[in-house]
């Protein structure tokens, strides 16, 4: 009897003239002599008034069910459900009750022996199934609860990475700006410096005519630079001749480039 099931089923009724005792009929399965003989001990001892019991021994548990001259009993593992043993005298005290006085032995081992199958099948136990329904729905439940924090965590995840690249993106325009910033500065300032060696290289060259031009050059002043230098060339006063320095031929550079500046 090592398997945590319902082993055995038998039925009895009330020994005639005694307040207690009743004799043992029929039972499922058969031929269980050993278990035959424990019963029939305990039946002998049961008194005729309505009741339930149980009795536990080392390997198995008896329940029994009295009800008037009846007596249904039901042997089964130590671990199994006392409910389901309670279940199972009660439905068959019942359907052997309902066959009234004209039951055969045969009707009623009949109806012993499907209680005993009938509540040996898991399948049968609707209180287990539904536990077991809850369980799987519990464990979905849990499943589902694990799930949503996870893809909550995973948001938060690629929350915080969209926010450090937003963070970059603007440290990285405001560098871009800094960068294009510093580029037109120094571009400023060169183009500064090379205006200014122009001007001082041609001021050396040319004189002051060359620095007029090349300030009207840079300057895009051309025009009135022109004609204060025109002005300047037709004073004799102010052409004197410097066998040294060679200023005539300074004037009349100046002159030629007067007049291509005018062309223009």
């Amino acid at each position: 009897m090592g398997d945590v099931k319902l082993h055995y089923v038998a039925y009895g009724t009330a020994k005639e003239g005694g307040a207690i005792g009743f004799q043992r009929h029929v039972q499922s399965p058969a031929n269980k002599k050993k278990i035959d003989n424990l019963v029939d001990a305990i039946l002998l001892k049961v008194v005729h008034d309505s009741h339930d019991r149980t009795l536990t021994k080392e390997s198995f548990s008896i329940h029994y069910r009295v009800k008037g001259n009846h007596v249904v009993v039901v042997i089964a593992h130590p671990d199994y459900k006392i409910r389901r043993c309670q279940d199972c005298f009660r439905s068959a005290l019942a359907d052997i009750e309902a066959l009234g006085v004209t039951a055969q032995p045969r009707d009623i081992k009949a109806i012993l022996k499907h209680y005993r199958k009938f509540y040996n099948d898991p399948k049968n136990d609707k209180v287990t199934a539904t536990m077991e329904k809850a369980e799987r729905v519990r464990d979905q439940m849990e499943d589902t609860v694990n799930m949503v924090l996870q893809r909550g965590d995973d948001l938060d995840i690629l929350e915080e990475r969209a926010e450090e690249v937003k963070n970059t993106a603007s440290v990285t325009a405001k560098k871009s700006k800094t960068i294009k910033k510093q580029t037109q500065f120094i571009f400023i300032i060169l183009l500064a410096i090379f205006i200014f060696v122009m001007i001082a290289i041609t001021a050396v060259v040319w004189g002051i005519y060359g620095f007029l031009i090349a300030l009207a050059v840079c300057t895009g002043s051309c025009k009135g630079i022109c004609s204060t230098a025109t002005a300047l060339a037709q004073c004799p006063e102010n052409l004197k001749a410097d066998p040294k320095t060679n200023t005539s031929s300074t004037a009349m550079a100046v002159s030629f480039i007067l007049s291509k500046i005018h062309e223009l």
